[in-house]
């Protein structure tokens, strides 16, 4: 491998994340496990590797991924979060049938979300830290040009009853992703563009990222920021029976993620994420085993979305591929 090639890289995955951090103001609430979860094994690189990982991964995150592999794809996805209901995530993804890749990553959640009824004092921190939603259908749609591809998405969210908030609102994602040689891979991507009614569980989102392949392809190597629109759960926070507001702006939260995927034996995935905020207290630890053939893949995954806190996100996902 070239010298000067492995230089830049070694900087853009470990130095450049180091000289970004810069203390900041720090923000004492959390984000809903449910608004970082996209479906598929990408839990388990910490939400990182946007412009390697492609399938139902990519639906909300970077749709022009979605040409990256000719597939027709059905999954399903388990999540139990740190705090709030229990979820579940289905969808399909079509890159094989036409010119035209799309999928569709359908969210929702076993139990229904109490408005109506008080929260008992030791449930409050359970329910506030929840997402406040019914449902979220995610569309997306992927075309290729010579050695790049451009993506279009779309989101409908549908909010539990709230007679202050739109109980419905749908928002829309752009991406882009290119080859910059056979082992080099860019990606970028806006995900709920013209949110203002549903910002709360449709944050506006912006992404780029990078993804180097190593060892014949047995190893890729991923690093991204992410800036993400803050949410009311990290503006307020729960302490014992009561809401305690902070006084300050929402912002948005910046976040470098370093994260790699190993192929073991052609059958067996290692993955694994750690993210760091960006002037801020937040980081995240992921990780995750996926059994893959050419039939279908099957993971286990782990994420830690906040360090400094004990609960552990734990999601399990069944991809299946179907001959068309």
């Amino acid at each position: 491998m070239n010298p000067t090639r492995v230089q830049v890289l070694f900087f853009l995955l470990f130095c450049l994340p180091s000289k970004l951090l810069a203390k900041s103001e720090e923000y004492p609430g959390r984000i809903p496990d449910e608004l970082e979860s996209d479906g598929g094994h990408i839990l388990g690189t910490g939400m990182g590797g946007m412009s390697a990982i492609s399938g139902q991964n990519s639906v909300k995150s970077n749709p022009a991924m979605l040409v990256f592999e000719k597939q027709y794809q059905l999954s399903a996805g388990y999540h139990w979060p740190t705090f709030g209901r229990e979820f579940y995530q289905a969808g399909i993804v079509d890159s094989k049938t036409s010119s035209i890749a799309a999928g569709v990553t359908y969210t929702s959640f076993v139990d229904e979300y109490k408005t109506n009824e008080p929260i008992p004092v030791e449930r409050r921190r359970q329910h506030y830290y929840d997402s406040p939603l019914k449902n979220r259908v995610s569309l997306g749609f992927g075309q290729a040009f010579s050695n790049f591809a451009a993506g279009l998405g779309v989101q409908v969210v549908n909010r539990v009853e709230n007679e202050e908030d739109a109980k419905r609102g749908v928002t829309f994602g752009f991406g882009l992703a290119a080859l910059l040689n056979p082992a080099l891979r860019f990606g970028l991507s806006v995900e709920n563009a013209g949110n203002k009614k549903v910002r709360d569980i449709a944050p506006l989102t912006y992404r780029g990222g990078l993804a180097y392949t190593l060892l014949n392809g047995n190893l890729t190597a991923h690093l991204d920021y992410r800036q993400r629109q803050r949410v009311k759960q990290e503006l307020l926070i729960v302490e014992d029976d009561y809401l305690v507001e902070f006084d300050g702006k929402s912002g948005f939260e910046r976040l470098g993620i370093l994260s790699c995927s190993v192929r073991i034996q052609d059958l067996l995935r290692v993955l694994g994420g750690y993210g760091v905020e960006i002037g801020g207290r937040r980081s995240t630890l992921s990780g995750g085993l996926a059994l893959v053939n050419q039939s279908f893949s099957l993971s286990y995954l782990l994420s830690k979305p906040y360090l400094d806190e004990e609960p552990i996100h734990q999601a399990v996902n069944l991809a299946v591929q179907l001959n068309m």
